[in-house]
């Protein structure tokens, strides 16, 4: 029966080739946060505060940056301050900043860096002008802050406070994006041709997705490198670019990169990385493409069957040969469809071949058809009913060819000749890929078992030539010759024997 529309068969991998280094490597890109001249708003830095006596303002235009006071009373162990977060599946791996740190009554002015995994760092001590500041590490958070620290609360106050400008974030993003295919006609079906669509999406946790391609068996045909936000290459944002990238892509799939048979197309995201390189992955699927087949002009009909007339979806023939594919195709009802043209599509089963339209037939009254394929190599075959967006298709058939080689005595056929004289045999091979090909000669006398007595190969013309002197006998005597052909690797043919030969030996 007909195989229906699939899920889309997606698999994610690290990125491979050139266009997105593996994920492991990471991308690397610093944030600006309340400087004056890259970034003179507060960011992404966030309030937080135990107590309302604590006020949190921010001038970073004005250059006295991001403060924290506390101009009432303040009960002890309350704070207020402004963080930064790093984003999931990234690290602060160094921070700096201009701060002014002023202690008093009580409160506590400092810069605290927090690692994974929840120890906090100081780095920054009392300074009443403006200071730099810089630790390096691994961390999760950074924060400025005015903490009530005393046993008691603290008194209120003018001098305590905390301030903070001109922050520089370097952030290591190791979460690589996650790629896929949403959907699209390309791969609502088996088979398709024609123009198709394709759903792009990509999600990043880390900096945000910045670029996105389609590639069609390893070939470029979308490249699209997304907005961040950067001045003059300085990330204005944690998250600079968009934690979420979609694209619809149409696709010719009767023009290359595309070509009739299996397809890899792969969709691959790269994070932002403005020092050394971006994380990448990729996802890939597979997509069968018939852009040979002719069209049917019957629309009707949504379930195929084929197999090989009395032998089912697989079959072993000699080389010499034909076989018949026979089906039937109805709607879904189970009425036969008549007139709907069917194509047997196949590909000899050898690297580098290419598909070809091997018979093209009608459907009978029932519904019912007969293909017939040429001799020759083992062989995929696929049943289709093309039409002009897509294939109606019933693949899994396959043929084995037992090799028949040709076999010449002489002149050919049966031949008599005297003891001690010498005979020659040649013959050639089928393709393709026949050359230099493995060729026993093989002999047997009266009843007794085949023997090898030469091993030979085929020239570049896929023919073999050798000779054997016959020995001297008291009696006629009929002697038996064929050639043996090994199943051998990328020869499309099963292990098979050509013609037997015989030839008499007469008396001296």
């Amino acid at each position: 029966m007909l195989k229906r529309a699939r899920p889309l068969p997606v698999v994610a991998i690290a990125a491979l080739g050139l266009a997105l280094p593996s994920a492991a490597s990471g991308g690397g890109y610093r944030v600006a946060q309340c400087d004056g001249a890259l970034n003179p708003t507060p960011g992404q830095a966030a309030q937080e505060r135990a107590s309302d006596a604590y006020t949190l303002t921010a001038a970073c235009a004005g250059g006295t940056g991001l403060q924290v006071e506390s101009l009432l009373q303040t009960p002890a162990g309350s704070y207020g301050r402004w963080i930064w977060r790093a984003p999931s599946g990234s690290v602060f791996t160094r921070i700096r900043a201009d701060a002014t740190l002023i202690d008093g009554s009580g409160e506590q002015a400092r810069l605290t860096a927090v690692r994974p995994g929840g120890q906090v760092e100081t780095f920054g001590g009392p300074a009443g002008e403006f200071a730099p500041y810089s630790i390096l590490g691994e961390f999760t958070e950074f924060r400025s802050a005015l903490a009530c620290t005393g046993p008691a609360a603290c008194a209120v106050s003018a001098g305590p406070r905390a301030a903070v400008r001109n922050v520089a974030l370097d952030l290591d993003d190791r979460s690589p994006p996650s790629p896929s295919f949403t959907g699209g006609s390309l791969f609502a079906s088996d088979a398709v041709r024609g123009d198709q669509t394709a759903a792009l999406r990509a999600a990043d946790e880390g900096g945000g997705v910045r670029r996105l391609e389609l590639r069609v068996n390893g070939e470029l045909v979308r490249d699209d490198v997304r907005d961040c936000q950067l001045s003059a290459g300085v990330a204005t944002a944690l998250q600079p670019c968009a934690p979420e990238a979609l694209a619809t892509a149409t696709l010719a799939t009767s023009a290359p990169p595309f070509a009739t048979g299996a397809n890899q197309v792969r969709v691959c995201a790269s994070d932002l990385a403005v020092n050394g390189n971006p994380n990448g992955a990729c996802a890939s699927a597979d997509v069968f493409v018939d852009d040979l087949c002719p069209t049917s002009s019957i629309a009707a009909g949504s379930r195929l069957s084929a197999r090989f007339a009395g032998d089912g979806r697989r079959v072993t023939v000699r080389s010499d040969r034909r076989v018949a594919v026979e089906g039937v195709l109805t709607s879904d009802s189970g009425d036969g469809i008549r007139g709907a043209r069917v194509c047997a599509l196949t590909r000899v089963l050898a690297p580098g071949e290419p598909y070809r339209v091997a018979d093209v037939a009608k459907t009978r009254g029932d519904g019912t058809y007969r293909l017939r394929l040429p001799a020759g190599a083992s062989r995929e075959v696929f049943v289709d009913r093309a039409l002009e967006g897509a294939v109606l298709m019933r693949a899994g058939l396959r043929t084995k060819a037992k090799v028949r080689p040709s076999f010449q005595i002489k002149s050919g056929g049966n031949s008599r000749t005297r003891g001690g004289g010498r005979i020659r045999f040649r013959g050639k091979l089928p393709g393709p890929g026949c050359d230099g090909r493995i060729v026993k000669v093989q002999a047997k006398v009266g009843k007794r078992h085949w023997q090898v007595f030469r091993g030979i190969r085929t020239s570049d013309e896929c023919v073999y030539r050798t000779g054997f002197k016959l020995s001297s006998t008291s009696r006629r005597t009929r002697y038996q010759f064929r050639v043996r052909i090994p199943e051998q690797r990328d020869y499309p043919y099963a292990a098979g024997s050509s013609p037997v030969r015989g030839v008499v030996v007469a008396p001296d």
